[in-house]
Order: C-alpha cells, then sequence, then structure tokens
C-alpha cells in the first residue's frame, strides 16, 4: 500500500513538471511570435542582417517536424534579397532601393521539404515505386503551388510565383521559391502560411506570423 503511494505520487509531481515545462516552453514560443522574446537591433550590416533573419529564434524563419519529415519557412524582406544578390560585406543605399525596386510588388518565400535522415533526394522518401516517384516529381514541378497559399482574416491569397528548385540525388531535401501578391496582403494583420500536404500527406501545414513579427525586422545598414 505504501508502496502503491509512491509511486502514485511519483506520477503526479512528474506530470506536473512535465506541464509546468511545457506552459513554460508555450509562454516563451507566443512570446516570440509577438517579438518580444529577443532584442531587436535598430540596424545590421548585411551579413549579420541576413544571419539576424535566418535564426528562427526571430520569428521570420520558421520550422517544425512531422513524423519523419521536416518543413522549413523562410520569409524574405526584399532587403535580405538585396544582400542575398549583392553578396557584398557592405552595400550602397542606391544600389539596395534598385534591387528593391525588382522585387516590389510581391512578398517572398522559400519553402523547403527535409528528411532529416535522409540519404537520397527528398522525393524518393518511403517510396513504392517508380510510378509514385514520377507522380511526385509532377506534383512538384507543376501542381504543388495550388496547394499552397496565405490566410489573412476570411482571405485566401494564392501563391503566384512557384519554383521548384530539385536537388536530385545531392541532399534529401526540396527548395521552393514562393511568392505572393504584396498589395493583397497587410504585414500589420497576422497571416497563415498553409500548404496542403499531398506529397507526403501530412496533413495542413501551417505556419503564422504575428504583425509584430513582420513589422520589427531590423533595417539593413548602408553606406
Amino acid at each position: 500500500m505504501k508502496s502503491f503511494f509512491y509511486i502514485t505520487a511519483f506520477i503526479f509531481l512528474f506530470t506536473a513538471c512535465n506541464k509546468s515545462q511545457t506552459t513554460s516552453e508555450s509562454k516563451e514560443e507566443s512570446s516570440r511570435e509577438q517579438g518580444e522574446a529577443v532584442k531587436i537591433p535598430a540596424s545590421l550590416d548585411p551579413l549579420e542582417y541576413v544571419k539576424w533573419v535566418s535564426n528562427e529564434q526571430n520569428g521570420v524563419s520558421k520550422s517544425k517536424t512531422i513524423d519523419e519529415v521536416k518543413y522549413l519557412l523562410q520569409y524574405k524582406p526584399h532587403d535580405y534579397l538585396a544582400c542575398m544578390e549583392l553578396k557584398k560585406d557592405t552595400v550602397n543605399k542606391s544600389e539596395v532601393e534598385k534591387k528593391e525596386q525588382e522585387f516590389k510588388g510581391m512578398l517572398y518565400f522559400d519553402f523547403k521539404i527535409h528528411i532529416p535522415n535522409g540519404s537520397a533526394e527528398f522525393l524518393k522518401y518511403n517510396i513504392s515505386s517508380t510510378t509514385e516517384y514520377q507522380q511526385r516529381v509532377t506534383y512538384c514541378s507543376f501542381s504543388m503551388q495550388y496547394d499552397i497559399s496565405i490566410v489573412q482574416n476570411k482571405d485566401t491569397i494564392p501563391c503566384t510565383m512557384y519554383l521548384f528548385e530539385r536537388a536530385f540525388d545531392v541532399a534529401p531535401e526540396g527548395t521552393f521559391l514562393l511568392g505572393f501578391d504584396e498589395a493583397a496582403l497587410d504585414v500589420n494583420k497576422e497571416m497563415t502560411f498553409v500548404f496542403s500536404d499531398r506529397l507526403f500527406k501530412k496533413g495542413a501545414i501551417k505556419f503564422t506570423f504575428a504583425p509584430k513579427v513582420l513589422n520589427n525586422i531590423p533595417k539593413l545598414k548602408t553606406v
């Protein structure tokens, strides 16, 4: 009887600790989503700017793993795109502005599907036949775009720019370059990226961006 009491007490304490830890992690994640968990610098040099935007702790880059599949989403501000194209330690204001004009009118994202323990092309994950492989190639090349959208309020904004960067057998991941009509979205309101996964059938993959995250990205330092 005494032994039963000790076991019951242990289970209760273990559950309480886990619940407390989960609640703490949820609060931290919620705080991060609101842009409150990290100190945001006013401006950054190109290299540090790219690092900051790519750091998941800052809420601009996100990921989640379902079963053995990892989904990663990177929001790409126009300044980030300018840095990636110019590839310089310091950038001139006029050249950045010129680049930003090229990107005007769209909100850009990189979406990646990665098999963490994979050793071959990600499209071969749990493959059952050559036919299924060809169907996956066709889906990613031509149809997947229509399963991607951004939901804001009650509006569903389709993906209007789509490019599948196929890695073949080089890496166990695929990268999708995405663009959405900037005029149809409001960065002052919460927006949720949605991928209805018909590739690996993992359901609706969602990433939500809070207004405070997208409106508190540091400025790119120019000379």
